[in-house]
């Protein structure tokens, strides 16, 4: 039997394949190279993770997060998470060990991020075999409680922040699924506005193929100005024996004057070659010309060994590689 996955996940398989070891696009549509480190470690309910991620050998970007599952409290996860920007986010995790509901948690979430972001709130998750739903809201803090909140215009600019995202099986044992996301901030005044991101997708996910549609719409601030924003999307993804690839495309009528007249579309494939090394491709044609090459190694169960390159065809004629090490007890 099959059951709804979180929102999240619904093309997860397409996009690691498509982002897999590959440099990607910053804001000035150049590409980055990057040289990455992860280190995994998992014991007696304690579970770590570091990464160290370079660009460009200019900056380094570093996170540490840890869950602690005590025997002593059956059904509570503790929770931090802490990056070098610096940020922090801090959780505390109730299962269904503890709530008189099969299938629901609830979760305290505390964050704070330079310069002037400092938010605390609650996730309440419910799922069966039918629907896999979250339902989050997250309250601005307005007094600083972290040495190194310096801003604050930006605390005062805040807003209360509404999440819901949920994906249903409508009929059991057929993998069909229809999903939605759906963020939304609060207005802080009579002259403000309310600001939202909503999605929703249609599509199938089964052993061998996941394929859908999608239909974003958004309503931001951008430029001193509100904007709304529509975009219409498909994706598809197979997979056979050592063989996998996919594709996407996706149109944005805002952005027919922008390069590409508002499309984008790319292609992937992937080649298992054998249980410890993969062949990964990418062909982007709009809107930014890019062939991406990736390649995976595994050389023990904890070790693994990653390298990718990608050239854009523009002005500049780029190209920009990543090479990353993982590791795990």
């Amino acid at each position: 039997m099959s059951f709804p996955f979180e929102f999240r996940d619904y093309c997860k398989r397409y996009k690691d394949l498509s982002t897999n070891n590959f440099p990607s696009l910053n804001k000035k549509k150049e590409l980055d190279s990057n040289i990455k480190f992860k280190f995994s470690s998992k014991d007696k309910g304690v579970k770590i993770d570091t990464s160290f991620d370079n660009k460009n050998r200019e900056t380094t970007e570093s996170e540490f997060s840890a869950k602690v599952n005590l025997e002593e409290l059956k059904g509570v996860e503790f929770g931090l998470k802490a990056k070098n920007k610096p940020s922090t986010e801090l959780t505390l995790r109730f299962s269904d060990d503890l709530i008189p509901l099969k299938g629901s948690s609830f979760t305290l979430k505390s964050v704070a991020t330079s310069p002037g972001e400092q938010t605390l709130g609650g996730i309440f998750g419910f799922k069966n075999n039918l629907v896999n739903l979250n339902f989050g809201l997250s309250f601005p803090l307005k007094n600083k409680f972290f040495p190194f909140i310096t801003s604050e215009e930006d605390l005062n600019k805040q807003r209360t922040k509404i999440d819901l995202d949920f994906v249903v099986q409508p009929l059991e044992n057929k993998n069909y699924f229809v999903g939605s996301q759906v963020n939304a901030e609060l207005a802080r005044d009579e002259n403000d506005q309310f600001l939202y991101k909503s999605q929703v997708f249609v599509g199938m996910n089964c052993s061998q193929n996941n394929t859908g549609l999608t239909l974003t719409h958004n309503k931001e601030f951008e430029n001193n100005e509100f904007k709304h924003s529509t975009s219409f999307g498909a994706w598809f993804f197979t997979e056979k024996d050592s063989l996998s690839g996919g594709g996407k495309v996706q149109y944005t009528p805002s952005k027919s004057e922008e390069n590409g007249k508002g499309f984008e579309f790319e292609i992937i494939g992937g080649l298992q070659r054998d249980k410890d090394s993969k062949l990964s491709s990418k062909l982007t044609v709009v809107p930014n010309p890019t062939i991406s090459l990736g390649y995976e190694q595994k050389f023990s169960p904890n070790t693994k060994l990653s390298f990718g390159y990608a050239f854009l065809f523009n002005n500049s004629n780029s190209s920009a590689y990543t090479f990353g090490v993982d590791f795990s007890l």
